[in-house]
């Protein structure tokens, strides 16, 4: 209604200012009119609301009751529920107690019957018993034979390698994993000139005292079956080792080989093989003084060889044409090389009499190298030619193939 006299207003400019204020206090009656009907309205709700309030806290308590109530009830039939499963707990036991009583009797009669299906069984047990007894003896005495006859054949078997041991060539010592001797066999009694019994339990060392060339004890771990007790490997002397027997205080060259016996890798002992080379040093040392002697007859014939081809180079016994000077010097420098040749075995048997004294010189490599190359120049000319040959014969094969 205002917004239409508003617009009454606004769209009516021909309306005097009478009018205009006419119909302001019309309009404000009308809302103060409007006004009060809501405020007798919003007195209504707030009276409604308070019932609204009261009724619901009423309807709360209500509710409250209600759920005591129903806990109540939900309490009492639980505890009716648990009073029916007692009572039928009961009824069950009782039945199964019925059930038993009349099965007793059942029972004492399986019993009976089972009594004397015992007995039946207690003699078929003691008759497989019996059997059984006869059986195990049988099987005791075959068994008894075949361990005397496996042990027999062990036996043997470790006479047999005893035999073996005691019957080998070179000297044979045994230890145990400390290094105390367990056995050795008769060649090591004759080299040592000991008994078996007379070493059995001493330590290697007391048995085997190793010297040098000058009769100096070797240091302990030097000790070929020290090497072996400790580093689990199979020390091989390349050069004989001198040991000195103290019984008859003599020194002689030995060559040893001492080797683990190892078990679930784990070192248990040693076995040493040793041999007296007295023979074989005097066969060496015979064998290097011929050297020595050969050596120095060869260098009179070389000397002289060298001597007459130095003359003919200089040519003082007369000229040479240009080929017989390349032959006479191909000559000359194979004798210088056969004379150095000679040189170095008389070094290598100055070496092994212990007589060798080394007396370095400087020398040019690259001429050394050249007269080498120069000495095998014919022989590498000739391989040469063959391969040209060869080669040549393979190509004209090939181009004959070719054109056909």
């Amino acid at each position: 209604m205002i917004e239409e006299n508003t617009i009454t207003t606004k769209t009516t400019p021909d309306l005097t200012p009478d009018d205009v204020i006419l119909r302001l206090k019309i309009l404000a009656k009308e809302k103060e009119y409007v006004r009060r009907k809501l405020a007798i309205t919003a007195k209504k709700l707030a009276a409604t609301a308070v019932k609204l309030a009261i009724t619901a806290k009423e309807k709360e308590d209500v509710r409250r009751k209600l759920a005591v109530t129903a806990a109540k009830l939900a309490t009492t039939a639980t505890k009716l529920a648990v009073t029916a499963e007692e009572k039928e707990t009961v009824r069950r036991k009782l039945v199964v107690t019925a059930a038993k009583l009349a099965t007793t009797a059942e029972e004492k009669e399986d019993v009976r019957r089972k009594l004397a299906v015992t007995a039946e069984e207690k003699e078929d047990v003691r008759r497989k018993l019996v059997i059984t007894a006869q059986e195990l003896k049988n099987a005791y005495e075959t068994l008894e034979k075949k361990v005397f006859d496996r042990t027999k054949s062990l036996e043997m078997a470790r006479a047999k390698e005893e035999a073996i041991l005691l019957s080998i060539g070179d000297g044979l010592m045994a230890t145990d994993e400390k290094g105390n001797v367990i056995f050795i066999n008769k060649t090591a009694e004759k080299i040592l000139n000991k008994k078996n019994m007379e070493v059995v339990g001493k330590i290697f060392s007391e048995v085997v005292v190793l010297v040098d060339d000058k009769g100096i004890p070797i240091l302990l771990e030097n000790h070929p079956t020290k090497m072996a007790l400790l580093n689990k490997a199979t020390p091989i002397t390349g050069v004989p080792i001198y040991f000195n027997l103290y019984k008859d205080k003599k020194i002689f060259p030995v060559s040893i080989i001492a080797t683990p016996v190892i078990l679930n890798d784990k070192v248990i002992g040693t076995i040493k093989v040793f041999r007296d080379v007295t023979y074989e040093r005097e066969i060496d040392k015979a064998k290097t003084e011929f050297v020595s002697l050969a050596s120095h007859q060869l260098r009179t014939p070389l000397s002289t060889v060298s001597w007459y081809a130095e003359m003919l180079l200089t040519e003082d016994m007369g000229g040479l044409n240009k080929k017989q000077k390349k032959y006479l010097n191909a000559v000359y420098f194979s004798n210088k090389r056969m004379v150095e040749l000679v040189n170095a075995l008389l070094d290598v048997s100055s070496l092994e009499l212990g007589t060798f004294v080394i007396e370095p010189e400087l020398i040019d490599v690259f001429k050394f190298t050249e007269d080498i190359i120069n000495e095998q120049k014919p022989q590498m000319d000739d391989i040469f030619k063959k391969y040209v040959k060869k080669l040549t014969s393979k190509f004209e094969s090939i181009a004959k193939q070719i054109l056909n």
